[in-house]
């Protein structure tokens, strides 16, 4: 059995039950529920060196983080625990997968060739313009706020991310009537992007999985070719995120993804915790799932008192966290707010 050096606070023998029955799971899709402290990431190392010790290819094997300090540091854990002599699997960012996929699909001429822009400079414009063009179109003279701008462009946002229609995503957002004009204004805005020929960093997600929703061809030339697709952070993926692991995974590869559902801070711009839930189970069938309850990083107060405020959310699994007996104790303190005088 493969150990690793020991995180603080951890068993050991490297993992703790709960780590060990992720690690070697064998066999479909899995779905590990990890409370804040319990090692995930420890977890996820421990998984690659286990399947790669199966005799797993690591060219078969790829992991996705949320973002690229946490690619950064899941690169840097893994090459500490293998041997020089190791093939490390690619970790990446969902965007930088995504450009690579964009890519590939221009080089094949499925799609327009676009460029990157970086810069929010140039996006505010488009949206701005892009919004006073609608409402100029409706027979309005109003100029908006800042504030109306900078929710137009989180619009923007949530309707690539979602994988909705411009029209759709404002009945589903719940947006103020005042603000109908987002839904004109949104194809304004994509109509200036393909004159400009530009692809902003949402469109990394958005158009590779609208060409490979499409065209049977863009798919082909993604899906099937790997034997492990595994996750972090998954509660704070977005619809398009998980349909492009949709169309990764295909018929060949497993899903292994971790996440705590209680952690979910992304919504404002498309994160569904959902995903973990019945939609889990929707999309990747017949998922083992685990648990990771153990947290190492406070003590049993701050697990209780945790524990009670989060069990106020409903739509979460129902998921305890208790902290490991090897964490020292952790006060709370009360800080009762006093009225100016």
């Amino acid at each position: 059995m493969i150990t690793l050096p020991d995180p603080v606070g951890q068993a050991s023998s490297g993992y703790t039950d709960e780590q060990l029955r992720a690690i070697e799971h064998t066999g479909g899709h899995s779905l590990t529920y990890a409370v804040a402290g319990s090692g995930k990431t420890h977890m996820l190392v421990g998984r690659v060196l286990f399947l790669l010790e199966q005799g797993v290819p690591a060219e078969r094997i790829r992991v996705l983080a949320f973002n690229r300090e946490a690619a950064k540091e899941f690169q840097t854990r893994l090459a500490g625990a293998l041997p020089t002599h190791r093939a490390a699997p690619k970790v990446s960012t969902f965007h930088s997968l995504g450009l690579s996929l964009t890519a590939l699909f221009e080089k094949h001429e499925l799609l327009p060739r676009r460029r990157l822009e970086a810069s929010d400079a140039v996006e505010k414009k488009l949206a701005r313009e892009a919004a006073l063009a609608a409402l100029k179109e409706e027979g309005s003279d109003e100029y908006p706020s800042q504030d109306a701008f900078e929710e137009f462009r989180a619009f923007i946002g949530l309707v690539k991310s979602d994988l909705l229609s411009a029209a759709d995503a404002f009945r589903t957002f719940g947006l103020l009537p005042s603000c109908a004009y987002f839904v004109r204004a949104f194809a304004r805005f994509e109509q200036a992007r393909e004159r400009a020929g530009l692809r902003f960093f949402a469109d990394l997600l958005s158009d590779p999985v609208a060409v490979m929703r499409a065209n049977p061809k863009a798919l082909a030339l993604v899906t099937n070719k790997l034997d492990l697709v595994l996750v972090d952070e998954f509660q704070d993926l977005s619809r398009v995120q998980v349909e492009l692991l949709i169309q990764l995974v295909g018929t060949r590869a497993h899903l292994n993804a971790v996440g705590d559902d209680s952690q979910c801070i992304y919504a404002w711009r498309g994160a569904r915790p959902e995903v973990m839930g019945s939609e889990f189970a929707r999309h990747f069938p017949g998922a083992t799932r685990y648990t990771l309850s153990r947290t190492f990083r406070f003590g049993h107060r701050v697990s209780l008192a945790a524990a009670q405020l989060i069990g106020n959310n409903r739509n979460r699994m129902d998921t305890l966290c208790v902290s490991a007996p090897s964490t020292p104790d952790t006060g709370i303190d009360v800080i009762r707010a006093t009225s100016a005088g």
